[in-house]
């Protein structure tokens, strides 16, 4: 019976440890990825930026971005995202990804009506939008969005949901393949009914 016990606790130490060099795999990649975040943030101090002018912002928004996404960024299209109430940081960023960086043979974020508008946008331009943008207030989705929403949310939903269930298949048959590679091992009650109900 020792002999059992060892081969099971064998396998499922194997496991463990599978579990922990993967997570520290993620911890290792989260630490890497704030130290690059938060070098960047300390290679571009806001200090040297000039102040935002949220009247300049309306203006280049009436301008440059009303035909899309609305004078007010509430956008009404369901392609086109609300602008109103986005955080300005982000805004910014965004317009600086849509742009096409020396060397790159393609911006961050490729899309060719969003490249042309943001190659005409200066970098105070996209600031002062950014700004603007977060000072409005966002209106209610249409029911066209919301539905959207929805659909997307339950398709999410699905697919989380398959693939806890592909896991929880795949736990089962590995603790049903070591189980059977020991003889006169009892299988607990509760494996069965996990296993007949997915």
């Amino acid at each position: 019976m020792r002999c059992k016990f060892d081969m099971v606790y064998k396998r499922f130490s194997v496991l463990k440890n599978a579990l922990r060099a993967s997570l520290s795999v993620v911890l290792f990649s989260s630490a890497v990825v704030t130290g690059i975040s938060t070098s960047a943030m300390a290679a571009d101090p806001v200090a040297t930026k000039k102040p935002v002018d949220i009247a300049k912002g309306k203006a280049a928004a009436a301008a440059v971005c009303a035909g899309c996404h609305m004078p007010d960024g509430n956008s009404v299209i369901a392609q086109n995202p609300i602008l109103a109430g986005q955080h300005a940081a982000y805004i910014e960023k965004q317009l600086v990804n849509f742009r096409l960086k020396p060397g790159a043979k393609a911006p961050e974020r490729n899309n060719a009506i969003m490249l042309g508008f943001a190659t005409m946008l200066s970098e105070d331009d996209m600031r002062n939008l950014g700004a603007f943008y977060a000072s409005q207030t966002p209106k209610s989705a249409s029911p066209k969005r919301k539905e959207l929403v929805a659909a997307f949310r339950k398709r999410v939903y699905r697919l989380v949901r398959d693939v806890m269930a592909l896991v929880l298949r795949g736990f089962l048959r590995n603790i049903q393949d070591s189980q059977a590679s020991i003889p006169n091992t009892p299988r607990p009650h509760s494996m069965r009914f996990v296993a007949a109900s997915v």
